[in-house]
C-alpha cells in the first residue's frame, strides 16, 4: 500500500506549503464554516481568521494526497492568528470511518519519513489527549497531526517551541472536541 502513495509525499510537502500560503492570504472575515466542518472560533490565544470549506476545501486537501481522494468525505482548511502575529493553519479532512482515517494518517507518517528531503523532520508520536500526535518540523513550523474518530486533522503552528506547539495542540484538542 504504501508504493501506491510513495510519490505523493513530495506534492504532499509542496502543496501543503502552496496551500499554507494560500490560506495565510484570506481576509480576516470572521466567516462560519458549515456545519459538517466546524472548527473553533478561538482556542488559546488564537482568533479564527479565514476558513475555506465545501468543494473548495475538498480539492485543496485531495490535491495534497492525504489519503486517495475518493475517500475523503469532507475538508476544512481555517487559518488561526494571534497577536504577536504567530500563526496556526488547520486542515481537517473527514473520511468513511476511523479506520479509514487512521491508515491515511499512517501512510503519511510513513511517507514523510521516507523523504526527508521535503525538508520535514522524521514524525515522532507522543501521546496526548487519549490520541497518537504526530509531530515533525517542517514548513515554516512545527506540524501536529492525528487521527480522531473519521478524520485527520493536522496543524502547522508558527514561531514556537515544540513544547509551546504541543501545548497549543493540547488546547486545540480540547476546544475542537467541543465544537464537533
Amino acid at each position: 500500500m504504501m508504493k501506491r502513495f510513495g510519490w505523493y509525499v513530495p506534492v504532499l510537502a509542496v502543496v501543503l506549503l502552496g496551500v499554507a500560503l494560500a490560506v495565510y492570504f484570506i481576509p480576516e472575515n470572521g466567516a462560519t464554516p458549515s456545519r459538517l466542518n466546524d472548527v473553533p472560533r478561538r482556542f488559546g490565544d488564537f482568533q479564527l481568521t479565514g476558513t475555506i470549506t465545501g468543494q473548495e476545501a475538498l480539492s485543496s486537501v485531495e490535491k495534497m494526497h492525504i489519503g486517495s481522494p475518493g475517500d475523503m468525505k469532507g475538508a476544512v482548511i481555517a487559518t488561526y492568528k494571534d497577536t504577536s502575529g504567530r500563526k496556526v493553519q488547520l486542515w481537517v479532512a473527514d473520511f468513511e470511518d476511523n479506520e479509514v482515517a487512521t491508515t491515511t494518517l499512517l501512510e503519511m507518517v510513513e511517507g514523510i519519513k521516507k523523504y526527508p528531503e521535503m525538508g520535514f523532520s522524521a514524525p515522532e508520536k507522543h501521546p496526548l489527549n487519549g490520541m497518537d500526535v504526530y509531530v515533525s518540523d517542517g514548513a515554516g513550523g512545527v506540524n501536529t497531526f492525528w487521527a480522531e474518530k473519521n478524520r485527520v486533522v493536522y496543524l502547522l503552528i508558527s514561531q514556537v517551541s515544540h513544547d509551546d506547539a504541543f501545548t497549543a495542540t493540547q488546547i486545540f484538542m480540547e476546544q475542537y472536541r467541543q465544537t464537533v
